[in-house]
């Protein structure tokens, strides 16, 4: 199941990652953790949900605020 989240977060990271914006950098970044956490086991199915989280607050107060628009792929994810 885990693995299903990160092809979609790497996926999501790559797509980003050509943006070259630091307050994009910040989505990538809190992406880099969350997969390696999911990677490794490392934490449970809450602390994961807080961390997927974190990443769609990243994203959501980015669009909102900075107009990141993404395109079809990214918005999918």
């Amino acid at each position: 199941m885990y693995q299903e989240y990160i092809n979609l977060l790497e996926a999501f990271r790559l797509s980003l990652m050509a943006e070259n914006d630091p307050e994009v950098n910040k989505i990538v970044e809190q992406i880099n953790e969350t997969v390696a956490n999911l990677k490794t086991g490392k934490y449970r199915a809450v602390d994961l949900t807080s961390q997927l989280f974190d990443v769609v607050s990243l994203v959501g107060n980015l669009m909102a605020f900075n107009d990141l628009k993404l395109n079809a792929f990214q918005s999918k994810v």
